[in-house]
């Protein structure tokens, strides 16, 4: 039986095959790279948008300690003064004599 020749290994279909696979990962990895990019691009907008509230929230005194406010009045004192008679300069001037 005679020999058959061996036949060479064609390695164009692997090198296409190895280019495919190559420029797979680089369209993979440009799409990757664009997200991140579209990414960081909407967080530094949300930074800006969280510096300028921070700005205006401090030009307009919430960044200060408010002053406390007074407690309020117990509910039978605030009657008391509902009721009790009207405060000293009001007396004054209903008892001062009209020229």
């Amino acid at each position: 039986m005679p020999r058959q020749p061996k036949r060479r290994h064609d390695d164009s279909d692997d090198d296409d095959d190895r280019i495919n696979a190559l420029q797979r990962c680089l369209e993979a990895r440009e799409r990757t790279r664009l997200r991140l990019i579209k990414r960081l691009r909407r967080l530094d907008a949300e930074i800006e948008a969280l510096k300028l509230s921070i700005y205006r929230f401090g030009n307009h005194g919430f960044e200060r300690d408010p002053t406390p406010t007074p407690s309020p009045m117990p509910q039978r004192q605030l009657q008391l003064a509902r009721t009790s008679s009207p405060p000293e300069s009001r007396r004054l001037e209903t008892t001062t004599p009209t020229h």
